[in-house]
């Protein structure tokens, strides 16, 4: 997880990481120079799974290459600072990583809500490898926040590219894509907030 300035949102996020049903991983979260009280909050939980690193501001693909560098997981799970995870999101793609090897990456459909936390639009992506790979020529088929990667793919790339922000996860996509399988599952796992909410009603109209 980056956060930056992302008090308003940040401790339903991280409550919904340390309360999952899975509960054998490492924390990282990159504090990107936030000028709100994101670090106070932050300080305030005591979990000996999180660790947590302060630094200047950034970017979102250098804070997220950074807790790359420092993951020692066999799989690496990326969180926003405004979303709510699943109780069972973290379970259920280990155990799809797992039962598929071949598959690098695994995202899930999600659930848009808005800034009271009250639950809108479900939004399905497409599930297979081919048919990720033909939607992104159309558009991000991976919502970004509910993704899992096995590490020994994404360290075969470079990362992600700050120079293709705000696409930086949709670059990411294409590379992998090129090397792994990719796959999303069909559950929503992540509660999307309203941040983002406007770009995935416009993927709702074109996938579903």
């Amino acid at each position: 997880m980056s956060v930056y300035n992302g008090e308003a949102y940040l401790r339903e996020a991280l409550d919904s990481i340390l309360h999952q049903s899975y509960s054998s991983f490492e924390f990282i979260i990159i504090n990107d120079g936030s000028t709100d009280g994101t670090q106070d909050i932050l300080e305030d939980y005591h979990d000996p799974r999180i660790r947590l690193y302060h630094q200047e501001n950034q970017g979102l693909s250098s804070s997220l290459n950074r807790g790359i560098a420092l993951a020692q997981g066999e799989y690496i799970a990326r969180m926003d600072a405004d979303d709510i995870s699943q109780p069972d999101r973290l379970h259920r793609q280990v155990a799809f990583l797992d039962c598929h090897p071949e598959i690098g990456l695994v995202g899930s459909s999600i659930q848009t809500m808005d800034f009271q936390g009250v639950l809108k639009k479900k939004i399905h992506y497409p599930l297979d490898h081919h048919l990720i790979r033909w939607s992104m020529c159309f558009i991000n088929p991976l919502a970004h926040p509910t993704v899992m990667m096995r590490r020994s793919a994404v360290n075969a790339t470079t990362g992600y590219n700050p120079d293709t922000e705000p696409a930086e996860d949709y670059d990411l996509w294409t590379r992998l894509s090129n090397t792994t399988r990719l796959a999303n599952l069909s559950d929503p796992l992540v509660s999307v907030s309203y941040t983002h909410l406007r770009a995935h009603e416009t993927v709702l109209e074109l996938v579903c």
